[in-house]
């Protein structure tokens, strides 16, 4: 038997290198394979592992014959059920004089979908943050404790779990969305139209079905995907409407502020920045803002421009900035003064409509998405 693991590192699109990522290598290794074993089937067998299962369910690969596709059974690793949860967490605990309450297994179970992986994580920081003598027993105030204060951590693995997801699945990337933005119309019509994205989904142990429903099975990714997309959420009142306009209005703001200093530091040199911010305000406010320095003026936290102020800067200095929005002008102007404009509800408490509510979410995704980098 010949065990390929990691799969991916020689699949077309996925692959370390060139040769294997975007020529025909793929291709010609296993018609060649194929062709040998389909006529000499005692000879040997083979067999593929991996994380990405693209290589065998694409029908064509750099426009050939995939030689792989419906060739090869599926099978996924399924996740630990409580017993199995119970029997590696008391095994490994014994070895750091570590001790765990029936009910811990349990909920290692429900919060992490019995991934071995991140059970395994998890449970070397209770061990990092147990101090004392040994052995000692976890409860479950000390695993909240734990749970609570490790989430960045744990983002880190969620991030490299779903790397693959994100890179090369998007369709399923964009269902979890949906089920953790509660946006279950979507979902269901989706995942009706697409039963093999829903299969993808299911054999890595990510959701649950029951019947026509469908459920998070790694409570933390839920957790995960629903704050990293909180602002996907649908179905919002006029509080929560406002409430998200105003959060992403302000901290754009800051963000601005902040850019703009850098830019116009890179590009003009720090003495020359306060003439910059005073040539695109009005006349009227240039003398109450002459007493400030130039890093006071676009501090993201205590500058007294205003939002207009800043977009104006912008639009006066485009060629500074366009390789920051890499969009055209008139859309990136168009968008930040929409928002300006309807991003205060919060203070008349202004009733948001709905189209209006998703074109302003378009124009929040569009620019912070190019300010995230800087």
């Amino acid at each position: 038997m010949f065990i390929f693991d990691e799969i991916e590192r020689i699949s077309p699109g996925t692959a370390s290198s060139l040769h294997w990522r975007d020529g025909d290598d793929f291709v010609y290794f296993w018609q060649t394979l194929r062709a040998f074993y389909q006529r000499n089937p005692e000879v040997f067998t083979y067999m593929l592992v991996g994380t990405n299962p693209k290589c065998v369910e694409s029908p064509t690969l750099n426009g050939h014959e995939n030689p792989l596709f419906k060739s090869v059974p599926e099978s996924y690793v399924p996740p630990f059920d409580v017993s199995k949860v119970r029997e590696m967490v008391r095994k490994l605990g014994r070895y750091m004089g570590l001790k765990f309450d029936e009910q811990i297994y349990a909920s290692l179970c429900d919060d992490f979908g019995g991934h071995p992986f991140l059970i395994r994580q998890f449970c070397s920081e209770l061990h990092q943050n147990t101090k004392g003598d040994r052995p000692q027993v976890i409860r479950k105030p000390a695993y909240l404790a734990v749970k609570r204060d490790v989430e960045v951590k744990l983002s880190e693995y969620l991030d490299m779990i779903l790397a693959v997801l994100k890179d090369h699945f998007e369709d399923e990337y964009d269902l979890l969305r949906m089920l953790a933005a509660d946006d279950y119309d979507s979902f269901n019509q989706f995942a009706l139209e697409n039963p093999r994205i829903v299969k993808h989904l299911m054999g890595y142990g990510l959701i649950l079905r029951d019947k026509d429903h469908f459920a998070f099975n790694i409570e933390a990714i839920r957790t995960y995907v629903k704050t990293k997309h909180r602002f996907d959420r649908v179905n919002l009142t006029q509080d929560e409407k406002r409430t998200e306009i105003s959060l992403r209005r302000n901290k754009m703001e800051a963000q601005l502020r902040g850019v703009s200093y850098k830019v116009l530091l890179s590009r003009l040199g720090k003495n020359k920045i306060k003439e910059a911010v005073l040539a695109a305000v009005p006349e009227t406010r240039r003398p109450r803002l002459e007493n400030f320095a130039a890093d006071e003026l676009l501090d993201p936290a205590k500058s007294p421009l205003f939002f207009l102020e800043i977009i104006e800067l912008v639009n006066k200095n485009w060629d500074f900035f366009q390789h920051i929005f890499e969009m055209r002008k008139d859309k990136v102007l168009a968008a930040l003064r929409d928002i300006n404009e309807f991003g205060r509800p919060d203070c008349h408490a202004k009733s948001v409509e709905d189209d209006e509510f998703q074109q302003l979410r378009l124009h929040f995704r569009a620019i912070e998405d190019k300010l995230a980098g800087w």
